[in-house]
């Protein structure tokens, strides 16, 4: 497991060439103070007070690419459903402190992700000087 990166992983990259391609400006990996605890945030958009994680399907049992491990099935099943109960408590964390909260799966098209991103940070846009 220490050959797993949590983070520059391939698809955060790509996810941040495609905000800056929409002009959008982030934070990457930063660690977002709630109530009870630090919560750290692959990107944050700090206008529209948008956090956005960037979930490995293996990792965060994505419903259509998860695959369990035959060796040390019991010891794998606990420690990725844990991960997606730590999934739950960080974005409740994250809701109560004010911020949106959006996931996109590492198999999710880049470009597909930062629509999401734009659309929610949307309304927090300043309104354009259109003469």
């Amino acid at each position: 497991m220490l050959s797993n990166r949590s983070k520059d992983t391939a698809p955060e990259l790509h996810l941040a060439v495609a905000l800056r391609k929409r002009q959008i400006g982030f934070r990457r990996q930063v660690a977002v103070k709630t109530s009870r605890r630090s919560v750290t945030v692959d990107f944050i958009i700090r206008k529209g007070k948008v956090a956005v994680f960037v979930d490995g399907c293996f990792w965060h049992l994505c419903p259509v690419h998860a695959t369990w491990p035959k060796r040390n099935g019991t010891w794998w099943k606990t420690k990725l459903q844990e991960n997606v109960r730590r999934d739950l408590r960080q974005r409740s964390a994250l809701r109560r402190a004010g911020w949106q909260v959006l996931r996109v799966w590492a198999h999710t098209n880049p470009d597909e992700a930062a629509k999401r991103v734009a659309r929610a940070v949307a309304p927090a846009r300043e309104p354009s000087l259109a003469r």
